[in-house]
Order: structure tokens, then sequence, then C-alpha cells
């Protein structure tokens, strides 16, 4: 069985909450690509169609915080940060979620079942949105679930304790 690492929405349009978590998160893809045991890393972005956008599908967050303060598919502020887009080699992509969590409307369930990931480590933006709701749906799919935060009340683990818990564990041979 396979442990996960779900990178969520490190976007251009989150650029500025990305800064201060941005080293754990790519510390955290770097111990999964250097990993002896199965591993599977996937990516999320987060973003909306035209018709999402125009109001012809509706969508919560659309309405919530506007067409303007949205982030269109393929736009410039859709695309990965550079550190990112270097880090995502060999990666999955999850189809474009357009909501907070990443299991609606997306593949990532079946990415998951498909590889057998039995434990999921969650990282990524805004950890009081998208990463909380995901980790609450994982946490119901995946009971093993353990998540890398470090804002969030809870079984909240810093980078640091989570790549303890998985070299203790056995499920990445090192890091550092």
């Amino acid at each position: 069985m396979a442990t996960a690492l779900l990178v969520i929405d490190c976007q251009f349009f989150f650029n500025f909450e990305l800064q201060k978590p941005l080293p754990n998160i790519l510390k955290l893809i770097t111990a999964f690509k250097e990993s002896k045991t199965p591993t599977v890393t996937a990516f999320t972005q987060h973003g909306h169609s035209e018709d999402e956008l125009s109001g012809k599908i509706p969508n919560q967050i659309v309405r919530r915080w506007g067409p303007a303060n949205s982030i269109a598919i393929g736009s410039a502020a859709w695309k990965f940060l550079p550190e990112i887009e270097a880090a995502k080699h060999d990666a999955v992509l999850v189809s474009p979620k357009n909501s907070y969590d990443a299991f609606i409307n997306t593949d990532l369930e079946e990415i998951l079942r498909d590889r057998g990931v039995e434990k999921v480590v969650i990282s990524g933006c805004l950890t009081d949105f998208c990463c909380e709701t995901t980790a609450k749906t994982s946490k119901k799919q995946h009971e093993e679930g353990i998540h890398g935060f470090e804002k969030l009340c809870g079984e909240t683990k810093t980078t640091q304790e989570v790549l303890k818990r998985l070299q203790e564990e056995g499920k990445l041979f090192t890091f550092e």
C-alpha cells in the first residue's frame, strides 16, 4: 500500500499566502521523491470554467468571491508557482477542482484508489479552506490520513513531525 502526498493549490493566484509554507511543501515533495517505499505525489489546481465565471453554471465559490476574484482555468493566476512546476516531475495532476474540497468534481479518489493509497499527507495553500476541507474528506475516506499543516486545530503536524512519523512507520526511507 502507498502513501500519498497531496499538494493543494500552489498557484500564482496564492503566491502571497504561499511564501511562508513553500519551503516546507518543497521539503515534503523531496522526501516523497526520495522514498524507497510506494508513494504518490498528486497536485491540485483550483480554477473555474468560463461558464462558472459567467454564472451560466452556478458555483458557490464564484458567488462568494465574485468572478473578478476567482481563478480562470488556464489563466496566468491558475499556473503553478515556478518552484512547484519544477518539483512536480513524475507527479500526478488531479483534474481541476472548483470547490474547497479536492475530492469534489475531480478524479482524486480514483487516483488514490487505483494506486493503492492507504495514507494521505496533505500540504499546500489555504489551510483554513482547501486543505482543511480536503483533510476532512480524506480522514473520512482514508482513516489513516495524517495532515501536513501548521495552522489547523486538531491533529495538526508540522512538516518535521509528519516526516518523522512517516520515517518511524517505515513509509519513507530518509530525510533531514
